[in-house]
């Protein structure tokens, strides 16, 4: 049996083309039939898991049809019918037995060669479930489709050749042509038609796609292969990539068939931008708010990429309210702009942008407008679609007003008239009755009503109706209301109208809406008319700048209900005052006469009376600082001077001040201000006046404190003084800003900051301050003056430590080996704090190992060793770590070896024989080295072997005597500093026993020691 195989998708040179899985047939032994490697699947239906699929969805005369399918019941049959449309046969029926996995293969059907342009239909229908799937393909069929998927362009397709006169080659004479559109919205593409074996097509594809994707290549179906221009393609090979650039290609027929199969034009794939406009309605009325929508779509083959930008320019007529989007940047003026950042990422094919609204009101009427919008960017390449416009009307408006006038006053028993005028003053003619009501206040009865072309009623309230139309900005003719005015009518009456209908909105007329629907006409009803009678009350008294309250309700008309009007002249020639009780202020003082006219509109009545205004004094606001330092000034003033009398106010004041010291005011003068000196601490009561011209005083007092300034010095005290030493504190340059202070004079108190605090106050400006131990102190003085002020000031004075002192002792010489003391005595210190607490001690043998520690021991014994100059030295040391050091030079005198005695053997030697000498030596200096020399006293000497260990040894030597005699021997020691000591031997005695020998008696001269 054969495997399952199967194939995915694959891209080449960037063009799509569709592999898509090729399941294979098992197929029993022995089973003759032959079977595709492969099958691609052109057609497949599906439906809850099932499935059937043909392996073309067009096949040429001649060709196997495979059927394959999947998810059917295991082992089940399945009853197959196969038709035709146009239908040239009877149907086909046959059974497919499906296998164990629930798929099945077959390749019963085999398309007729003399079919071609058919249409076949087959279902399948499971004989376990009753379910079915039916499938659909062609024969004989060229079809055109467009890679990539979706991409929309044209396509001439010229057709060839005739059973008499065959060409498959695509030359000779042209028996069909024709334009076939492939459309993105298909996803099948076209069909080219059906060609036979006698017969060819040329198909020529447009230079780009619709959404401006140039051309690249055409693609043969699979199977075939072939040349560019009129070369055939033929029938053999395997699916290749695009066989030609060229955008002309022959699809031939073959013998014992036609050709059949998708032809697939490829082009570069673009993005390509639709623009969509469309109004809120068809039509749009003056001043009522409409809209445009424009949708922005991507119909192209790929994403969009880069901005977007859609402009859209409203026509004269419509006043732009707004314009937004999701994602859209538009500006707020006309013409508008919105664009869209490629930063909100890109559209995808068949996708649209977010709608943009744009609201405008519309401000004039007009029979149509055209508005045009369009759209760049976003990569688009084929403009065609990247406009729209949309053509509305434009409807006017009816706006209704009315108008309610009468003439004159309203006298009571007698006949009136209102007149009410009504006005289309809209863009568009009424289209409806206009109804006109008026409800004649009380008092007043309905006479009559009516005028040209108004049907009115006769009752209260009055109705008129107009049926004709009225035109946009036209008066209809007046409506005429005769009433009668009875005797029971108010003195005020107020009479309403409204206008409504024509085809205008619906007006709320409880609110007289929209503006101009509803009019009140106030009306004034009075009676017969007699002279009124006037009087003005008073005598008034004011005061000038103040209002006065003038009463005339005792004026009076004889007829009732009559309203009177009144007029006021006051006198002051200033404008007439009216009504009955007005007030009025006078600017000045003085004695006025005031009159009151009465009228009742006809008849007049004057009466006179006075009205005596007094001066009122001026006001300021008075300045006057508190507390103020002595010494200083009191700065009096007087500010925002006012008058109620403008006429005072005009010519202005003058100002007097008291200082409060006892000299009383100053004169008056135009100076609004007084500086007062002051010379000590106190109160004083300060004053000010402000006069207006008529000599009128307003007075003010203010308590100034003046309070006492503490006198100044200069502190004088040292920055550090050593400690037993004083401190000199003193206040210099005393000074007060008041003279009566400083005349006084001032005491002076000082602390030495040692924790006494201050000393009591006295007229010495020093002190002086003991000190006893080191450390910092906070000094301070003060100064008084007689008021009591004081001023302190403090310094910090550093009290430094002082070394304690003492004699030092050390010898000048002294011999090596010997020791020598050093001591501190008569020690001291100039704190006797320091003293108290007792010293240490330390000294400095001058040998190189320092000073040893400090101690309370007051000497110190140095030993010697060798001879020099030391450097000897003393320190004595206070409990605050001062120290005072002392140096002397003492001299280390050397002092010269011991030597002896001396051995020598043997002392009698032959000549020729050696002796040994040997003999010790020490020094006090045990760090002196030293050397020796022996004089053997026959002419020779020689230096001795020397043996030692911390100044003291032994010195030795060997010789040997040649001649015979008896020697002295001297041994010499020198120590490294070049002193010396010596030791003598007597006698060596040297003999020859061969120069013979002495007999006899007698004597010699034996030296001592011999």
């Amino acid at each position: 049996m054969r495997a399952r195989a199967w194939y995915r998708s694959l891209v080449l040179a960037g063009v799509a083309v569709a592999c898509v899985d090729q399941p294979t047939e098992v197929v029993p032994e022995g089973d003759s039939r032959q079977m595709p490697g492969s099958i691609a699947l052109a057609t497949t239906s599906t439906e809850d898991g099932l499935s059937i699929s043909t392996d073309k969805d067009d096949y040429a005369p001649g060709d196997t049809v495979w059927f394959t399918g999947a998810g059917w019941p295991a082992g089940d049959l399945l009853d197959v019918v196969l038709e035709d449309e146009p239908a040239t046969h009877e149907p086909h029926r046959w059974t497919i037995d499906v296998l164990g996995d629930g798929t099945f293969r077959d390749s019963t059907y085999v398309v007729d060669v003399g079919d071609l342009g058919v249409k076949f239909t087959l279902n399948a229908r499971s004989q376990a479930t009753g379910r079915s799937l039916t499938v659909t393909f062609t024969d004989g069929n060229i079809r055109v489709n467009g890679t990539p998927v979706g991409a929309a362009f044209s396509v001439l397709a010229e057709q060839f050749g005739t059973s008499q006169a065959p060409s498959t080659v695509c030359s000779g004479n042209i028996t069909d042509t024709g334009t076939l559109l492939v459309t993105a919205s298909s996803g099948q593409g076209q069909n080219a038609g059906g060609i036979n074996g006698n017969q060819s097509i040329r198909l020529t594809a447009s230079p780009t796609s619709n959404s401006g994707g140039p051309f690249l290549g055409w693609r043969p179906p699979v199977g075939t292969t072939g040349g560019s221009g009129n070369t055939p393609y033929n029938q053999v090979g395997t699916a290749v990539a695009p066989a030609t650039t060229s955008r002309t290609i022959c699809v031939p027929g073959f013998s014992g068939g036609g050709n059949s199969g998708n032809y697939t034009a490829n082009y570069t794939p673009k993005p390509d931008l639709k623009l969509t406009k469309t109004a809120s309605a068809a039509s749009f009325s003056v001043g009522t708010n409409a809209s445009y929508t424009l949708k922005v779509e991507n119909v192209g083959e790929i994403p969009t990429s880069g901005q977007v930008t859609v402009s859209d320019e409203l026509p004269g007529g419509l006043t732009l309210v707004s314009a937004s989007g999701s994602g859209w940047t538009c500006n707020a003026a006309n013409p508008v702009s919105c664009e869209r950042s490629s930063s909100l990422g890109p559209v995808p094919p068949n996708n649209a942008y977010p709608n943009i609204l744009i609201t405008f009101t519309p401000t004039a009427a007009a029979a149509s407008i055209t508005n045009t919008a369009s759209v760049s960017g976003g990569g688009d390449a084929s403009p065609g679609n990247n406009s729209s416009s949309v053509t509305n009307a434009v409807n006017g408006a009816v706006d209704l007003t009315i108008d309610k006038s009468h003439t004159g006053d309203f006298t009571r028993t007698m006949q009136e008239q209102y007149s009410l005028s009504v006005t289309n003053a809209g863009s568009a003619a009424t289209t409806a009755p206009i109804t006109v009501r008026d409800t004649l206040p009380q008092g007043l009865s309905l006479v009559s009503a009516g005028g040209s072309d108004w049907t009115c009623n006769a009752a209260s309230p009055v109705v008129c109706t107009r049926s004709l139309p009225l035109g946009a900005g036209d008066p209809a003719p007046a409506i005429a209301v005769q009433v009668t005015v009875t005797p029971a009518t108010a003195d005020q009456i107020t009479n309403r109208a409204r206008v409504s209908g024509g085809g205008e909105a619906e007006a709320d007329l409880s609110a007289c809406t929209p503006t101009g629907n509803c009019d009140a006409d106030p009306t004034k009803v009075v009676d017969g008319n007699n002279a009124p009678h006037a009087d003005p009350g008073g005598p008034y008294d004011g005061a000038e700048g103040s209002p006065v309250q003038f009463d005339g309700t005792d004026s009076s008309d004889p007829n009732p209900g009559t309203t009177l009007s009144y007029e006021w002249d006051f006198g002051d020639g200033s404008p007439a005052g009216s009504g009955s009780t007005p007030s009025h202020t006078y600017a000045d003082n003085g004695a006025y006469t005031v009159k009151l006219t009465v009228s009742d509109g006809s008849l007049t009545d004057v009466a006179s009376t006075t009205a005596t205004i007094v001066n009122v004094a001026p006001t300021a606001s008075f300045n006057a600082p508190s507390p103020v330092n002595e010494g200083s000034a009191i700065a009096l003033s007087l500010v925002n001077p006012d008058d109620a009398s403008s006429v005072d106010q005009a010519a202005g004041f003058t100002y007097a001040f008291d200082c409060g010291d006892g000299a009383g005011y100053a004169a008056f003068s135009s100076t609004a201000s007084r500086s007062c000196p002051t010379d000590d601490d106190g109160s004083r009561s300060v004053k000010a006046q402000v006069k207006d011209k008529d000599g009128d005083a307003t007075e003010y007092t203010a308590q100034v404190t003046i309070e006492n300034v503490p006198p100044t010095a200069t502190f004088a005290s040292p920055a550090e003084v050593d400690e037993g030493s004083p401190i000199g504190l003193s206040l210099a340059g005393a000074d007060d800003v008041s003279s009566v202070d400083k005349a006084a004079g001032f005491t002076y108190a000082f602390d030495c900051g040692d924790g006494a605090g201050y000393a009591a106050f006295g007229s010495a400006a020093s002190r002086s301050c003991p000190t006893n131990d080191n450390g910092s102190r906070t000094v301070k003085g003060q100064i008084k003056d007689k008021d009591g002020g004081i001023s302190e000031y403090s310094k910090q004075v550093l009290v430094k430590n002082v070394p304690p002192t003492a004699t030092f002792n050390a010898p000048s010489t002294v011999d090596e080996g010997s020791p020598f003391e050093l001591s501190l005595t008569d020690a001291d210190d100039a704190s006797s704090v320091d003293e108290a607490a007792g010293f240490t001690f330390a000294f400095d043998c001058g040998d190189g190992a320092g000073y040893n520690s400090f101690g309370s021991a007051a000497s110190r014994t140095c030993p010697t060793t060798d001879n020099g100059v030391r450097t000897a030295q003393g320190q004595i040391k206070d409990k605050d770590g001062g120290i005072s050091t002392y140096t002397r030079l003492v001299t280390i005198q050397n002092v010269a070896p011991l030597v002896g005695p001396i051995t020598v053997t043997p002392n009698v030697v032959q000549v020729g024989s050696s002796v040994t000498l040997t003999s010790p030596f020490s020094d006090v200096g045990t760090a002196d080295t030293h050397t020796g020399l022996i004089e053997w006293d026959d002419g020779s000497t020689s230096p001795a072997g020397i043996t030692e260990a911390s100044g003291s040894g032994t010195a030795s030597a060997t010789h040997v005597y040649t001649t015979p005699n008896v020697y002295t021997v001297k041994l010499t020691i020198t120590d490294d500093d070049g002193s010396s000591s010596f030791a003598i031997y007597e006698y060596v005695v040297v003999y020859d026993p061969s120069a013979g020998f002495v007999t006899g008696g007698g004597w010699i001269n034996s030296p001592a020691g011999a």
